[in-house]
C-alpha cells in the first residue's frame, strides 16, 4: 500500500529524501493561541510557587508572561490506530509550545485537554449566581478567563490531581478538594454533550495518581486464557480469542505501542472511563490484563473486550455477492448513529470512525445489529512522542488536525461510510497519496453522489465543510427514522437478501499469516515458508528472494518484521484473487529480489556502508515509498520514489509526471542522466549481504 501523506507516513523523512508530498499544518484560533503563549509560564510558575497550605490544592491568579514554546495536545480522546501525523506536519512553525523545558524534562506536559464556556457559581450579596467564563484545561490546571478574547486568565485551579470531580445534577459539575479546607468549586454547563466532555477530561486529571493504586479495571492473569491463533492485526496490537473466568468468550488485544510510564497512566485512565460505557451498539470494554505468554517471558499488556464474531462492515461493503437495498442501508446507518449518539453523550470522541471499526454482531434477513469498536483509547497526550494519531485519511474530516476540533469530526466520517454503503467501494480509491486526499477534502471536494439516492441529502449535510453546519447524531437519528417511515410507504415489502456470517471467508492473507505467529509473535523460517505456501501460493524460489528481508540472525521470522514488510505491498492476494489492487507473492518477491535492494536501512547505516560511486535502493521511512541512496565522493544523495498500483501492476514515479513499469526502469533512467538537482548520475550498484539485520526502530 502506498504511503498516504501527512496522515499515513508516521515519520519526519529525516533521511533527506526527495519529497513528493507537502505537509499541511493545522490552524488554531488566534484567541486560543494567545492564551497558550502565556499559560505554560503561568502554570510552571504556579507549580514552583509555595502552596497556600501545604496539604491543600491552590487557586492562583496569573500575570502576563513571555510566550514559551509548545507542542500539540488533544481534545477528547485520541485513537491510536493505523495512521499518524508527523510532529513536524502537525504544528505550524510559528506555534508556541505548551510546556516549558522544565516541564518537559520532568515529564509534566502542558497538553491542552479541553476548552469552552463554563458558568462558575459565585457568592454575592443577595445569594449565589452563575458567572460566565471561558475555561482552558491545560496539563493539570484549569484556567478561567473573563472572556475568550482575554490574554491572561482571571484565576486558575492548579494541582487538579488533588481534586475529585462530581456530577451533582444534569447541568452542573463540581471540583471538590480531597484535603484541606478549600471550598468546592461548582460549574454549570448547559449543553449535555459539552458537560460530559468536561467531566471526561477533568476525570482523567483528577483521578490520575490520586491514590497510588492503579486506575482502570484490571483482570487477574489467572482469570484470562488466550486461545488459538490471532484473529486480526491492528496498528497497536494483535487480537486473539480468549476465555475470561472460564465461561465468558472475549477478544484479547495485546497492546504493542505503550512503552513509557506516562502513556501507561493515560491508557489506564482511559480504560477506567471506557469500561463503564454500556450500550447495545458499542463493543463492551471489560478492562485490561498483564499476561505472560510463557513462564519466563515478559508480561504483555492486554485489552479485554466483548467478542464479536461476525466480521466488520468494510468486508461486508466489498462482498460482491452481498446485495444491499435502501432499507438495509438505512438500518445499518441507524445502528451506527445510535452508537455514536451514546458515545458523544458520554463525552467520548471516536476520531477514527470507519467501516473497519464497525463490527457485525448479527446480520440476517430479519435483523441487523452492529457494534462500534476501537473508540477512545488515547496514548496521544504524550508530548514527547514523535507522532500524534489522527485517524484514517479517507475518512478524516478536514479540521481533524486542528487542536480545537469538535465532535463533528465523527459526523464527517459517518458521511463517508454512508457514501461507501451506496457506492459499494472504497472512497477516493482512484487517488494514490493520502496527502492528495487531504488536500482535496480541505479544498471542499467530496465524492460524487447519486442525486436521487434517498440518503444523498443527509450525506451532504454530514460532510459539510463547516463543522457547525453538520447535524449531531441525535438529529441524524431523527432524520433516519423519518426516511425509514417514508420508504416503508413506498416499498412496504423490502427484499433483503439472505446473509451469511462473513467472518471466516473474508480473512485477508495479512491476517491469516499473522495468525500463524501465535501469541509469542515468532516462527521458524520453515514454519513461515509453509504458511506462505498454504495461504499465498508462494514458491520456494520466491521465498528465497524475500528471505533476506524477513529472516533474523537466528533464522526465525518475527511478526514485527512481517507486519512492517507487508505495509509496502498490502493488500496481499489470495490464490486466484482477481482484485487489481491485490499484490501476489510473486509480485512482492519481484520487487525485492534484485541484489541492489537492501531493505530497511537507516540513513546512518547507508553512510557507513555505501562506497564512492555506488548506489543502493531501500525502503523509505514511509510505506509505499522507496529511497535510492548514492555516494559521490563525500556527498550522499537520497532520491525518493513513490510506488502505486495501476491496471493491476506496481508502477513507480519520482516526480508524478513520468511513470515507470519497474524500479529497474527508474535506475536505467538515471544511470547516465544526472539526478534531479545534482550534477552526477547514479553510478554502479552496491550489492547487499545475504542476510540483513534490522533495527526496527528506524
Amino acid at each position: 500500500m502506498v504511503g498516504s501523506g501527512a496522515y499515513r507516513d508516521g515519520s519526519n523523512h529525516s533521511d533527506g529524501s526527495h519529497e513528493l508530498e507537502e505537509d499541511t499544518s493545522p490552524h488554531r484560533s488566534p484567541s486560543v493561541d494567545a492564551k497558550l503563549k502565556d499559560l505554560s509560564i503561568n502554570i510552571s510558575s504556579s507549580k514552583a510557587a509555595p502552596a497556600l497550605t501545604q496539604s491543600s490544592p491552590t487557586t492562583t491568579s496569573t500575570s502576563k508572561s513571555d510566550p514559551a514554546t509548545t507542542s500539540t495536545g488533544s481534545l477528547g480522546t485520541l485513537r491510536k490506530q493505523q495512521y499518524s501525523v508527523s510532529r513536524a506536519s502537525s504544528i505550524s512553525e510559528t506555534s508556541p509550545r505548551l510546556s516549558t523545558a522544565t516541564d518537559r524534562s520532568t515529564g509534566r506536559h502542558g497538553a491542552l485537554r479541553k476548552s469552552g464556556t463554563l458558568y462558575k457559581k459565585v457568592a454575592g450579596t443577595f445569594g449565589s449566581s452563575w458567572k460566565k467564563m471561558f475555561g482552558i484545561l491545560i496539563g493539570d490546571a484549569l484556567c478561567l478567563y473573563k472572556n475568550e478574547s482575554d490574554e491572561s486568565p482571571k484565576e486558575m485551579i492548579t494541582e487538579l490531581k488533588k481534586y475529585k470531580v462530581f456530577e451533582p445534577d444534569e447541568r452542573t459539575l463540581s471540583l471538590n478538594p480531597v484535603t484541606g479546607n478549600i471550598k468546592p468549586t461548582q460549574f454549570r454547563v448547559d449543553d449535555p454533550t459539552e458537560k460530559r466532555a468536561w467531566i471526561t477530561q477533568l476525570a482523567k486529571v483528577c483521578a490520575k495518581q490520586l491514590t497510588g493504586a492503579p486506575s482502570g479495571i484490571e483482570i487477574a492473569s489467572a482469570d484470562l486464557a488466550i486461545e488459538g491463533e490471532a484473529l486480526g492485526r491492528g496498528a497497536s496490537g494483535t487480537v486473539f480469542r480468549g476465555i475470561w473466568l472460564k465461561n465468558t468468550l472475549v477478544a484479547v488485544k495485546t497492546m504493542s505501542d505503550i512503552d513509557n510510564e506516562e502513556e501507561m497512566q493515560n491508557f489506564l485512565s482511559e480504560i477506567d472511563l471506557l469500561s463503564k460505557l454500556r450500550h447495545p451498539q458499542i463493543v463492551t470494554m471489560y478492562g485490561f490484563c498483564h499476561k505472560k505468554e510463557k513462564p519466563n517471558s515478559t508480561s504483555v499488556l492486554c485489552l479485554v473486550t466483548e467478542f464479536v464474531s461476525g466480521g466488520n462492515l468494510s468486508a461486508l461493503i466489498h462482498k460482491s455477492d452481498m446485495k444491499f437495498n435502501n432499507h438495509m442501508i438505512i438500518d445499518i446507518a441507524t445502528e451506527i448513529s445510535k452508537g455514536m449518539t451514546y458515545l458523544h453523550g458520554e463525552g467520548v470522541e471516536h476520531r477514527d470512525l470507519k467501516p473497519a471499526n464497525v463490527l457485525i454482531h448479527e446480520l440476517t434477513s430479519e435483523k441487523i445489529h452492529l457494534k462500534i469498536c476501537d473508540f477512545g483509547l488515547s496514548a496521544g497526550e504524550d508530548d514527547s512522542s514523535s507522532t500524534v494519531v489522527l485517524g484514517t485519511p479517507s475518512y478524516a474530516a478536514p479540521e481533524l488536525c486542528e487542536m480545537d476540533h469538535t465532535f463533528k469530526v465523527d459526523v464527517y466520517s459517518y458521511a463517508i461510510i454512508l457514501w461507501e454503503l451506496q457506492a459499494r467501494k472504497h472512497v477516493w480509491d482512484d487517488i494514490v497519496f493520502g496527502a492528495e486526499i487531504a488536500a482535496r477534502v480541505s479544498a471542499g471536494q467530496r465524492p460524487d453522489l447519486q442525486p436521487d439516492w434517498p440518503l444523498a441529502n443527509l450525506t451532504e449535510k454530514c460532510w459539510d465543510h463547516d463543522p457547525e453546519q453538520r447535524p449531531d447524531f441525535a438529529t441524524v437519528d431523527v432524520m433516519l427514522r423519518t426516511m425509514k417511515q417514508t420508504l416503508a410507504l413506498l416499498d412496504p415489502h423490502p427484499s433483503i437478501a439472505k446473509v451469511e456470517a462473513p467472518a471466516a471467508q473474508l480473512i485477508t492473507p495479512e491476517v491469516a499469516v499473522a495468525a500463524k505467529f501465535g501469541p509469542a509473535g515468532v516462527m521458524t523460517w520453515g514454519q513461515f515458508s509453509q504458511a506462505a505456501k498454504d495461504i499465498m501460493a508462494a514458491t520456494p524460489a520466491q521465498l528465497e528472494w524475500v528471505r533476506p528481508f524477513l529472516s533474523m540472525g537466528n533464522g526465525n521470522v518475527s511478526l514485527q518484521i512481517w507486519d512492517k514488510f507487508v505495509k509496502w505491498f498490502s493488500p496481499l492476494a489470495l490464490p486466484n484473487d482477481t482484485r487489481p489492487e491485490a499484490t501476489t507473492f510473486a509480485e512482492l518477491s519481484d520487487v525485492v529480489k534484485p541484489n541492489w535492494f537492501h531493505g530497511f536501512l537507516s540513513t546512518e547505516e547507508v553512510q557507513a556502508q555505501l562506497s564512492h560511486g555506488r548506489f543502493l535502493v531501500r525502503f523509505s521511512s514511509s510505506p509505499g515509498y522507496y529511497t535510492i541512496s548514492l555516494r559521490n565522493q563525500s556527498v550522499f544523495a537520497h532520491m525518493r520514489v513513490a510506488s502505486m498500483r495501476q491496471d493491476g501492476k506496481w508502477k513507480f514515479t519520482v516526480d508524478r509526471e513520468k511513470i515507470f513499469d519497474s524500479m529497474q526502469a527508474v535506475l536505467d533512467e538515471y544511470k547516465e542522466k544526472n539526478l534531479p538537482e545534482r550534477n552526477f548520475p547514479l553510478g554502479t550498484p552496491q550489492l547487499r549481504a545475504a542476510i540483513i539485520s534490522y533495527d526496527l526502530s528506524v
